[in-house]
């Protein structure tokens, strides 16, 4: 009795399971075609309860016309194999269609022979509604993909306009299309681009559809007479259609691919006038930037020398890197005295622009004249001062004014550093020197303190001249700094003085990442190791 309970337990179970699981229950005895339905399966095929006939030919009757042979011809191959898996519909006496999807196995004999099969179907008809939805849309899909991919090939509005009428009456195989806009809804329409032909009746279908659409319409497909007609632009009103002309019957699956084309082109379109906008900006800058550096360039002749001299026994160098908006007021200057002896120049003068350029041309011709007329570094920088202070707007510079006296391999520097920062010596030896007291600023009072300090250069020894735009830069609110700079030069030990003035260079370039506040002048003079 035990055992008989247990199986009446599985059975109740097996049943509750394919009761909620919906699903049908057949056997067929294929040697006496005889087949059994449960009560499922019957509503599956749209059989009346208790009313199948329960033969092979009854349940073949109730699957679809179309889907027989197929049906038969798996069901042979199950009896072959053992197991079938089928996807066919049931055709209703009232017209409805059910997609089912069978599965059977084999039933045998105590021989091993296949004496039937028994198997399940349940319904599939959403799952099968689902799938033939988007195969019919993969069509759509694969042509808007490839009109996505034309449309975003092109960044002139113009063209880019033309090419969507021409891709939007070749996929819906229109009649002619247009793409038509207005300033507001107070203008009226006007054809941007059209197919052959197709001018007129794009205008008034675009009117006919903006007289019928509420305001805010939205980016939906409108239809007119004879044309469907979408929005591509973002705004809330209709200002810009894209309209493709049908005479006859409107193709299937028509107005879903023009939205999705009208969204497309909608993106493209805005994506070229951001481009053109985006162009323009640039065409316009480079033009300032051209114009810029031309004045840059015809300022920097006056105020830099042109070509730096040779300087027997001395290797010589010097750069000058323009702020990046502006003009700056940094020089240098190079240059031959009458006793053998050389001058060298550098200073900022304060202030940006014409009038600080001005100030710059003053201060350097004043220091070489100075040291023509024989003033000694000090005397050329009181020169200097008294100079500035006599101009009608008061204004101040920084300078070094020094003498170079190559002598036996070795080089003397003789120099009057005011209010600029020190000069920088590193030693053959990597050690690293500041040289220079600071002196007052020039320009700034009637009369000023400057003193002179005198280095000796040997072999191997580098001598580096700077404005601040080398230390007073910032970056994130941080300078660059007087630290930053010296571990620069150290890193220069035995480097050319050309390629110690362009680590300088590269150096603060890189810091404030190519934007360049500040103007920087620099100059290097390096004692080659071979002048011992």
């Amino acid at each position: 009795m035990a055992g008989t309970a247990a199986d009446d337990s599985q059975l109740l179970q097996l049943n509750l399971a394919l009761e909620a699981g919906r699903l049908g229950v057949w056997d067929w005895d294929r040697e006496a075609d005889a087949v059994t339905w449960s009560v499922e399966m019957e509503r599956l095929a749209g059989v009346p309860s208790g009313s199948f006939g329960g033969t092979f030919e009854d349940f073949m009757a109730a699957v679809h016309p179309e889907d027989r042979d197929r049906v038969a011809a798996t069901i042979e191959r199950g009896l072959a194999t053992g197991r079938h898996v089928v996807e066919h519909r049931f055709l209703h006496p009232d017209g409805t269609v059910v997609w089912i999807e069978g599965r059977g196995s084999a039933r045998r004999d105590d021989a091993g022979d296949v004496v039937g099969l028994v198997g399940i179907a349940m319904d599939v008809t959403d799952r099968v509604r689902h799938r033939e939805r988007l195969e019919a849309e993969q069509p759509v899909l694969s042509a808007l993909d490839r009109i996505s991919l034309q449309l975003n090939r092109e960044r002139d509005r113009a063209r880019l306009a033309e090419t969507v009428v021409e891709v939007a009456a070749e996929a819906l195989g229109a009649d002619g299309a247009g793409l038509v806009r207005r300033p507001s809804v107070l203008h009226p329409w006007e054809v941007v681009a059209a197919t052959a032909g197709a001018d007129a009746a794009s205008e008034e279908a675009a009117r006919v559809v903006s007289d019928a659409a509420p305001r805010g319409a939205g980016p939906r497909v409108h239809e007119a007479p004879g044309a469907l007609a979408v929005p591509v632009e973002w705004e809330p009103d209709l200002t810009e259609l894209l309209v493709v002309l049908h005479h006859g019957a409107v193709p299937a699956g028509a107005a879903r691919l023009l939205g999705g084309l009208g969204a497309h082109a909608a993106t493209a379109l805005e994506n070229a006038r951001l481009h053109e906008v985006a162009r323009a900006k640039l065409a316009e800058r480079t033009r300032v930037l051209a114009e810029r550096d031309e004045v840059s360039r015809q300022l920097q002749r006056s105020l830099l020398p042109p070509d730096l001299p040779v300087i027997p026994g001395l290797d010589l160098a010097a750069g000058y890197l323009p702020m990046t908006q502006g003009i700056g007021g940094d020089f240098y200057d190079i240059f031959p005295l009458h006793d053998g002896s050389w001058g060298i120049v550098l200073g900022d003068v304060c202030g940006k622009g014409p009038a600080a350029a001005g100030i710059t041309a003053l201060a350097r011709h004043t220091l070489r004249a100075a040291a023509m007329a024989r003033h000694r570094p000090a005397e050329a920088v009181q020169v200097l001062n008294q100079a500035m202070t006599e101009l009608a707007e008061r204004t101040f510079c920084t300078v070094v004014d020094a003498r170079l006296r190559p002598v036996d391999g070795r080089v003397c520097v003789e120099a009057a550093v005011a209010g600029h920062p020190p000069i920088l010596v590193l030693r053959a030896d990597g050690s690293l020197e500041q040289v220079g007291p600071t002196g007052h600023l020039v320009g700034m009072f009637d009369h000023i303190e400057s003193g002179e300090t005198s280095v000796e250069l040997g072999p191997g020894d580098t001598c580096v001249l700077y404005t601040d735009g080398a230390t007073d830069v910032r970056r994130d609110g941080e300078v660059f700094g007087d630290d930053r700079l010296a571990d620069v030069v150290h890193g220069c030990r035995g480097m050319s003085a050309a390629a110690t003035a362009r680590s300088i260079e590269l150096a603060v370039v890189d810091y404030q990442r190519g934007d360049i506040s500040d103007d920087l002048a620099v100059v290097v003079l390096r004692v080659p190791e071979s002048a011992v």
